[in-house]
């Protein structure tokens, strides 16, 4: 990646997280909204009488304006990316012969938004059916959206970091903020359900050996990345290629492989939190953007 390349990427990681942040404020106000609500801010006069028949009745609206919430920070982000870091991303590849990238995280990401408009938040054989990294439903379910989607797509996407931007030419600057010490966080009796595992191979190691990576987020937000030593298994380096990155999250909540070999989501909860703690040698994330080239 360019820097020209790299500018937009970075721009782009930057407005995505505004509008995440914008999201889970958005959720955070209507699970707390009370019965009686003045808005907008600077028109007090205005008001709004929430009358809710019956506790049945006050999750149903909940439920409804969570998804409204949902639906809207999918289109903004899909907006971002569409009328603006795309093209712009494409054109800074520039050069005879030049291979220009894909993302798959962000093209299932396009027919996700699809159904949400197009089929009445119904998931479509010719979309979901055919996402290749996000495949959060099967044809014919209701597209319900939740928190473990976001990340997922943010871990897919290569935009979860607990990392500061400081550039000349990207004024903009954001960080995920993550408390180790936060009450409970780590003493927990069972680590959190896994949601998101994504694989990278680094080929820019000290020895030029690859470096098997792997990129977790767990239900609670709880994110981290590390290597994976595959070298007892006895494979060629494109058997391994091949192996590594057909790891999933299995039935049972593991990192899965498929030798049927597995790392414990418990492992990966409790490296997460040692490197939030300043311990062991796991990472805050996987850098740059999950793209692959070929002819």
């Amino acid at each position: 990646m360019n820097t020209t390349s790299y500018q937009i990427w970075m721009s782009f990681v930057y407005d995505v997280t505004m509008a995440t942040a914008s999201l889970m404020y958005l959720l955070q106000g209507i699970r707390s909204v009370p019965k009686n609500v003045t808005f907008p801010p600077d028109l007090p006069w205005l008001q709004l009488a929430l009358v809710l028949i019956n506790l049945e009745e006050q999750t149903k609206q909940v439920e409804e304006a969570e998804q409204l919430a949902f639906r809207g920070w999918v289109e903004h982000v899909y907006r971002i990316w569409e009328d603006d870091a795309r093209q712009r991303l494409y054109d800074s590849f520039e050069g005879e012969g030049i291979i220009h990238p894909r993302m798959d995280a962000i093209g299932d990401f396009r027919k996700i938004r699809n159904d949400l408009v197009h089929h009445k938040a119904v998931a479509s054989e010719d979309n979901m059916g055919s996402c290749k990294v996000l495949k959060w439903f099967t044809p014919g379910d209701p597209i319900i959206l939740e928190m473990r989607h976001v990340f997922d797509f943010l871990n897919q996407a290569g935009l979860l970091n607990r990392s500061q931007i400081r550039d000349e030419q990207i004024p903009q600057g954001y960080v995920w903020i993550l408390k180790p010490d936060e009450q409970g966080l780590g003493d927990e009796k069972a680590a959190p359900r896994l949601i998101s595992a994504r694989t990278s191979i680094d080929n820019d190691s000290d020895d030029g050996s690859p470096r098997y990576m792997v990129s977790v987020v767990f239900e609670n937000g709880i994110y981290g990345a590390g290597s994976v030593d595959l070298s007892a298994i006895g494979l060629s380096s494109q058997e391994e290629r091949e192996f590594f990155n057909k790891a999933t999250i299995g039935t049972d909540g593991n990192l899965l492989f498929p030798n049927d070999d597995s790392i414990q989501a418990g492992t990966l909860y409790d490296k997460c939190i040692s490197w939030l703690r300043g311990q062991g040698d796991t990472e805050g994330g996987i850098w740059g953007p999950p793209m692959k080239f070929s002819q």
